[in-house]
């Protein structure tokens, strides 16, 4: 069972005829907004929508959803919805009122007044274009709706009406349509993800054996529609072959790639090329001393700053040995994980293309390992079988001391890159934000500590 804490709260509200009605409930002489409350860390969209459509037998899509304004409110966020088709039959205990005839007197709650007017003033802002942003007007979703159909048809399918919503905000989109074949997946980009769009566009063009098939995209939308790929997703509990598939298939994929290391970063491949991330220590350890600084808790401690220096000398010797070996670049995924490879019986196919990047192959096998090890840290065997599925696809391409010295200093390697991605990607952001990512900038510098430490004791069992 949850507790409350594993669970958001939702204020909502959800509109039909371009935000002219809103649901409420009522009673005998007041009305409120609806809650609802959602599983924290889930997609937002597609919980939403699956309880209005449980709740009150209605279809509907959201637009996006505003932060509490005043701490003292109970809900954290409202949630702006658009319901489609804008069905009369409704349940005991909720209605549909026209906005013109609403007054705050009307609430037993004033926050709840407030709260409409704060998001009808965002509707507005959004339909006289002040705000430039694709979905966060009503109607959006029968536009996107209308330009899939069309796409579908020139493939010879058909929508069929129904559809899952799981992504949503002004400027993203992710959206399952069911068709007479296969699914469809429309997706949309915003900042700061606005480089998957090209990426994927790229990638498709280099390597579509390796990407769902394309079947078109809109530049002004920064999206694109793609046809389901085939197979199942690689969970921590598939199979030792699917795992070992998608690994050898990863392999394939970034050999694919070689010779177009700079098309790729000109693509918008984040640079995680030996003398590019070198260029990040001086940087990333002047940001960790001041993340040290700032921690108020006691337990993990904080690193020293001598620890810190250490350990940057540390990444330099790793970073030496990996450009000594001349090891080549090509394309990566900083965020690969199992939900992003579909495993099918032909092919596998990789997905969330935002984290890509140009660098040493190992890194990216990295991560995906370190998922596999979560789940199956006591099984040594198949933990060699699985990195033998990756590496046997380099060794002809790579001497084996180039691949030897990957596997040593690659676990180091892997936490810096990733760490020095995600610190250079929260500069531009809000002071709040860069609080936010403050406790995982300090966990991936522990984490670096560790591999460290561990390639030490590894150096001395050598020695004899």
């Amino acid at each position: 069972m949850r507790s409350s804490s594993q669970f958001d709260l939702f204020r909502v509200l959800l509109t039909r005829k371009d935000a002219t009605d809103l649901l409420v409930e009522s009673s005998s002489e007041r009305v409120r907004l609806p809650f609802l409350t959602i599983p924290t860390h889930t997609r937002v969209a597609e919980e939403l929508t699956e309880a209005i459509e449980s709740r009150w037998n209605l279809r509907g899509y959201c637009l996006f959803t505003l932060p509490a304004e005043d701490a003292s409110d109970c809900a954290a966020s409202t949630a702006v919805l658009e319901a489609c088709p804008p069905s009369e039959t409704l349940p005991d205990g909720v209605e549909w009122r026209a906005v013109a005839s609403l007054a705050q007197a009307d609430f037993d709650d004033p926050s709840n007044y407030a709260a409409i007017e704060r998001a009808l003033g965002t509707l507005g802002w959004h339909h006289s274009g002040q705000l430039q942003e694709p979905f966060g007007r009503t109607g959006w979703f029968r536009t996107v709706t209308e330009w899939v159909g069309a796409e579908a048809n020139r493939f010879g399918l058909r929508l069929n009406g129904s559809f899952r919503q799981l992504n949503a905000s002004p400027t993203f989109s992710l959206i399952r349509f069911e068709t007479n074949g296969p699914a469809l997946w429309f997706k949309a980009v915003g900042h700061p993800n606005l480089q998957e769009y090209p990426i994927t566009r790229a990638l498709v063009a280099t390597v579509p054996e390796f990407l769902p098939r394309l079947l078109g995209s809109r530049p002004e939308w920064n999206a694109w529609l793609s046809a389901e790929a085939e197979g199942t997703q690689l969970a921590a509990d598939s199979s030792h072959q699917n795992w070992q598939r998608a690994a050898s298939r990863f392999a394939r994929l970034q050999i694919a790639t070689f010779g177009r290391a700079l098309h790729l970063i000109d693509a918008g491949c984040r640079d995680v090329r030996i003398h590019a991330i070198a260029g990040f220590l001086g940087p990333f350890f002047d940001l960790a001393e001041e993340l040290m600084d700032q921690q108020t808790a006691p337990s993990p401690a904080p690193l020293s700053r001598d620890a810190l220096r250490s350990l940057r000398g540390q990444i330099e010797v790793s970073l030496e040995c990996l450009a000594g070996v001349d090891m080549p670049n090509v394309l990566g995924h900083l965020d690969l994980n199992p939900g992003n490879i579909m495993v099918g019986e032909t092919r596998c196919v990789f997905l969330d293309w935002a984290e890509a990047a140009v660098g040493p192959p190992f890194f990216s096998f990295e991560y995906l390992w370190q998922h596999w090890k979560k789940r199956h840290r006591t099984d040594a065997e198949a933990e060699r079988t699985l990195l033998s599925s990756y590496t046997k696809e380099w060794r002809p391409l790579l001497p084996p001391a180039a691949i030897d010295a990957a596997l040593r200093h690659t676990p180091l390697l892997a936490a810096f890159a990733s760490a020095s991605a995600a610190a250079d990607s929260s500069r531009p952001s809000s002071e709040s934000a860069r609080r936010a990512i403050a406790p995982y900038l300090r966990s991936l510098t522990r984490r670096m500590k560790r591999e460290a430490d561990a390639l030490n004791e590894r150096r001395a069992l050598c020695v004899p």
